[in-house]
């Protein structure tokens, strides 16, 4: 699990410098080194030897290990059995409790996490004092599916987890919600803003809003008012009878066609009577 995930000073040695050791299922590398101080690290445990050369010459000194005490443990329990989690949102965690023949809990033991099905990788956690290794992520991306998650230790395979990730919910509204209520005035009428009085229901992700117009009839057809993606509207001043409508979708939808609207709010403009006398005092 550890090649090319190891760092010598902050930079990544290459997975085809590593070389398998006879049939052992073990790999090394070996790497030349300055005279000073080196880094190596990564996200799974790995050995170092240090070998000196020329006027230096000596055998290996071990340069770091991790180490685990030997046939302790006897059981691994992996918990929990199931969990479900949004893409690229939800934290899954899952904790593996290690225990010996005596139904103690086992700590400093290294465990691997295996997940197979959506995708494949494996990542490793220790145990602490209660013998608990714990190993949290979110899956990213946009493919949901199911991830199949089992711990081991030393060829000790725990039960199976599993996780069901999928993507947010997308539903648009099934109610539009209510906006102000109608309203009527002589020709240049500024009428008052168009509230939204009860918001939409029935989706599932965030709302977004569109008004529209018509000035043909409370069925239609509506044109799309440009920058109208508030719960209220403003219409500004009217010339002629003006029906209003609010659309609402959420923002996950591929388009507006199953946007959900408010019954329309008619703005009625009243023709200026004729044949009045006007007399000026």
């Amino acid at each position: 699990y550890a090649i090319n995930t190891i760092y010598e000073d902050g930079i990544l040695i290459p997975s085809s410098a590593f070389l398998a050791v006879g049939t052992t299922g073990y790999y090394g590398a070996q790497r030349t080194v300055t005279q000073g101080t080196h880094v190596y690290s990564g996200n799974f445990p790995f050995g170092v030897f240090v070998y000196g050369w020329t006027n230096v010459n000596s055998y290996g000194y071990p340069g770091g290990c991790s180490l685990s005490p030997v046939a302790t443990v006897n059981n691994v329990t992996l918990s929990p059995p199931s969990a479900t989690g949004i893409l690229n949102t939800t934290i899954v965690c899952l904790t593996a409790h290690v225990e010996n023949t005596n139904n103690e809990p086992v700590s400093d033991i290294r465990v691997d996490f295996n997940f197979t099905g959506l995708t494949t990788f494996t990542s490793s956690a220790f145990t602490n004092a209660q013998g608990d290794a714990e190993y949290c992520y979110t899956q990213t991306g946009t493919i949901p599916g199911t991830h199949f998650v089992t711990a081991e230790v030393s060829n000790i395979s725990s039960n199976q987890s599993t996780i069901v990730w999928s993507n947010i919910p997308c539903t648009d509204p099934t109610d539009g919600g209510t906006i102000g209520t109608d309203q009527s005035g002589c020709p240049g009428l500024t009428p008052f803003a168009l509230l939204g009085i009860t918001p939409p229901s029935g989706e599932s992700g965030t709302i977004e809003y569109k008004w529209q117009q018509s000035v043909t009839a409370g069925s239609g057809p509506y044109t799309d008012i440009p920058a109208s993606d508030a719960p209220d509207y403003n219409p500004g001043s009217l010339q002629v009878t003006t029906w209003f409508r609010r659309l609402a979708r959420v923002t996950c939808s591929i388009d507006w066609s199953g946007a959900v609207s408010t019954d329309p709010v008619l703005i009625t403009i009243l023709p200026i009577p004729s044949g009045i006398p006007i007399k000026h005092q």
